[in-house]
């Protein structure tokens, strides 16, 4: 009985575990490009952005990375209403974000306008359903004209 437990247990392990391998798509969408042309884009589609600072150390941040932007909650809404933008905590850009927006942890995540004006701020882990309705808060900011 005990062996037939544990061959479904790694079974289903194993089942969860390729999800993510059979759909990799299906995550958030971070826009590869520079600084300039993030919010180029973001201006010419009209989306704010939202940026992930993460640094390599933080547990959390891969976590997040793992099993937040992959859950359909997260990634459809982010994909569909931001330009998404993944920053390094040590690039330049991150230097600049904190000497001007100081943070208390990680994740970190920054909303801003496509004209880069701050619209909401977080600095902290966050299931899928919390990211999603931190996310709105900034898109409602952004819709009434900050």
């Amino acid at each position: 009985m005990k062996n037939k437990i544990k061959i479904v247990v790694i079974f289903t392990a194993m089942v969860a575990m390729s999800f993510k391998t059979l759909n990799p798509q299906e995550e958030v969408t971070f826009f590869k490009g520079t600084w300039k042309d993030l919010f180029a884009k973001a201006q010419s589609e009209n989306k704010p952005v939202m940026i992930y600072m993460t640094a390599t150390w933080c547990g959390l941040c891969e976590f997040t990375e793992d099993s937040v932007f992959t859950i359909d909650t997260a990634y459809n809404f982010l994909n569909d209403n931001f330009i998404c933008y993944k920053l390094d905590e040590k690039a330049k850009e991150a230097k600049k974000l904190r000497a001007e927006y100081p943070i208390e942890g990680y994740p970190c995540y920054f909303y801003m306008s496509p004209t880069g004006k701050l619209l909401r701020q977080t600095n902290t882990f966050m299931f899928s359903a919390q990211l999603k309705k931190d996310a709105e808060k900034a898109l409602k900011k952004f819709h009434r004209g900050f």
